[in-house]
């Protein structure tokens, strides 16, 4: 019984470490205004591995994303998001 025990801990360890979400917080040039929020959202929301913007402000130029963090690097993000938005985007 001890050793069905332990299998089951790895299997939800590893589930953890793989399904992981991490927070990240970048800064946004080039925003002005609501729709500038929208369209970063929007394209946000479209690229694989991001779950959730859980912040945009054009006022003041930052952005909060939820992201998988086996499934997109946080530079390749970035990258994403400034070609895709035409925005100046950094972490």
């Amino acid at each position: 019984m001890k050793k069905i025990q332990i299998l089951f801990f790895f299997i939800a360890l590893s589930f953890s470490v793989v399904f992981a979400n991490s927070k990240l917080h970048l800064e946004v040039k080039g925003m002005h205004c609501g729709g500038c929020e929208m369209k970063f959202k929007s394209v946000a929301a479209k690229i694989a591995g991001v779950t959730e913007v859980t912040s945009i402000s054009a006022e003041t130029g930052k952005a909060e994303i939820v992201k998988k963090k086996q499934i997109i690097s946080d530079e390749k993000l970035v990258a994403a998001l400034a070609a895709q938005t035409g925005f100046s985007v950094s972490a």
